[in-house]
């Protein structure tokens, strides 16, 4: 896991680049990223995790989801499985 103060000097590295990207120097960083087709960092970082968590739980890598988390067996599910 990143220190949060190295994914903020990340972050702070995507956003000047966008900006000297010309015409996008009046641009919001949101307007910047949309115009370019990029994603933020963060939203990278976060979508890596779920298909991770993802592939842990479905057992489509050689890790064992029980180590990490167990999944609750009495929980409400309003009927389904």
């Amino acid at each position: 896991m990143l220190h949060v103060g190295l994914i903020e000097k990340l972050e702070v590295v995507q956003k000047n680049f966008t900006k000297r990207i010309l015409g996008m120097e009046t641009k919001t960083f949101t307007q910047r990223l949309e115009a370019l087709n990029l994603e933020s960092l963060e939203l990278r970082r976060l979508k890596a995790d779920l298909i991770l968590t993802s592939k842990i739980i479905f057992g489509l890598v050689d890790l064992n989801a029980e180590k990490f988390s167990k999944l609750r067996q009495d929980s409400i599910t309003r009927g389904h499985d």
